[in-house]
């Protein structure tokens, strides 16, 4: 359709119509691609996924990441009480090599937990000892805590560890 626009927005209005691609981007959440997570399945970002999740939930946003990306990761993901995360049918694949106790997510004395549309992958040829721990995600002692739509890969410890006193 062809359209002029006036001089000002407030003469104008009735043309215009804001959809929810036009919306301040932080209205939705902190999206990880503009927070230094780069999710390209080689760069480690642990370390800044750590941070931005850490931000997000003391301000009380979702963190939002990529479409479809590889977030990789040599330290332990954690979950902060007040978490509200979508994978967005992203993975995160562990590289964390340093111990075999440690989850790929940990969440643990935390509570308001929300992960959903992610796959963690434990990848698990990386790994060499013969383990029953290096969990996908490793939950203890928290409360509240929902994973919806989360898939667990090649871990060599279970998907998920449920320990301690958790609540609900």
């Amino acid at each position: 359709v062809a359209h002029t626009s006036s001089a000002a927005y407030t003469t104008d209005t009735a043309k215009w119509s804001l959809g929810c691609t036009d919306a301040r981007r932080d209205a939705v959440g902190m999206f990880a691609k503009d927070n230094g997570v780069i999710g390209n399945g080689i760069a480690d970002d642990g370390a800044a996924l750590n941070a931005l999740l850490s931000s997000a939930a003391t301000l009380g946003l979702p963190v939002v990441l990529s479409p479809l990306s590889t977030v990789f990761t040599t330290v332990e993901i954690v979950i902060p009480s007040n978490t509200r995360l979508n994978g967005n049918g992203a993975t995160i694949k562990c590289g964390i090599t340093s111990s075999i106790y440690t989850p790929t997510i940990g969440i643990s004395g935390v509570s308001n937990v929300l992960i959903e549309n992610l796959k963690v992958d434990g990848n698990q040829a990386a790994f060499a000892p013969t383990t029953e721990y290096k969990h996908g995600i490793g939950i203890t002692t928290s409360t509240d805590v929902v994973l919806r739509n989360v898939t667990l890969i090649q871990n060599k410890g279970d998907g998920i560890l449920i320990a301690g006193n958790n609540a609900t």
